[in-house]
């Protein structure tokens, strides 16, 4: 065994007992075939004609990501939604899978770290896609956008105001450079009490994010439910969801590329430093390859 993939095992012992986390890098050695997502290892797609699949085109490591565009685009909520964490994250009280399962006890953190790359070089019309953290049953608790912006590829982080009862779109960067690998992490944090929560986003294109890579310090959507939907729990996190709901006005979109997609639930308490969590996408990533390489 490398010394690399020592220092990664002894890494992720040291977090085993405080977080759960999934790395997915869309490879075949994890299970992954080009071709629709729907049914790859719990990956779930609402419409079949959803413009989206793993594809060998492009990748930031390895040699696949996942590709998706909102080339049909319909009022479905749980558009593309990723495997299930076997735990939920939230305050106090909240519950996961539309009240299905119960808060993990502790677990009062969400993160969501993921590299993206606009499949266009030069600009792509109509495009607008998203990524949100969500409870499982499409009560997303986080919205970051990406979209073509008049031709300037751009994205912002959407909370929910209860004073304006609406989702202002907060500029993230805007103005990056067309097929690009960007690295990006929503980092959730779910405080007891109401419209409180502190949501962090990073986004820049190293490995591993830093302090200066924190764009935009906001809130979630947690208070959207109890003004709009009451559930009669807090909402929690447990997966990530992608939306189809902007339409591409009759555009052919191309889309964006994501990849080395890892999503943690663990305790506020345990979070490590932004930069860590680079290290800790890097770690999952390295075991998913020496996993394969023994294999083979």
């Amino acid at each position: 065994m490398s010394l690399y993939v020592r220092t990664a095992v002894l890494f992720l012992s040291s977090i085993a007992l405080s977080a759960a986390s999934l790395s997915i890098g869309f490879e075949p050695g994890q299970g992954y075939n080009t071709g629709s997502i729907n049914g790859q290892n719990g990956w779930f797609v609402a419409n079949s004609n959803y413009d989206q699949g793993v594809t060998n085109a492009a990748a930031h490591s390895g040699t696949q990501s996942f590709r998706w565009s909102n080339l049909v685009s319909d009022g479905i909520v749980q558009s593309i939604v990723g495997p299930h964490l076997g735990t939920c994250s939230g305050e106090t009280g909240a519950t996961c899978d539309g009240g299905g399962t119960a808060l993990t006890p502790g677990f009062n953190h969400f993160s969501q770290d993921f590299w993206f790359r606009s499949v266009s070089t030069t600009s792509d019309a109509g495009m607008s896609v998203n990524l949100s953290v969500d409870d499982g049953s499409g009560r997303r608790m986080s919205f970051f956008r990406i979209i073509d912006d008049g031709g300037s590829l751009d994205t912002f982080y959407l909370p929910y105001d209860a004073n304006i009862q609406d989702f202002p779109a907060l500029a993230v960067q805007t103005g990056l450079m067309w097929g690009t690998w960007y690295h990006a992490l929503v980092d959730v944090t779910l405080v007891d009490g109401s419209n409180n929560d502190i949501v962090k986003v990073y986004l820049g294109t190293s490995a591993v994010l830093g302090a200066g890579d924190l764009k935009v310090t906001s809130t979630s959507w947690e208070q959207y439910y109890p003004d709009n939907q009451p559930q009669g729990t807090p909402i929690g996190a447990n997966t990530s969801l992608m939306r189809l709901g902007a339409s591409a006005n009759g555009n052919q979109v191309q889309g964006v590329f994501l990849d080395d997609l890892v999503y943690t639930s663990d305790a506020a308490s345990a979070v490590p430093e932004p930069a860590t969590f680079g290290l800790l996408g890097a770690a999952l990533l390295g075991l998913a390859f020496t996993r394969r390489f023994i294999k083979r």
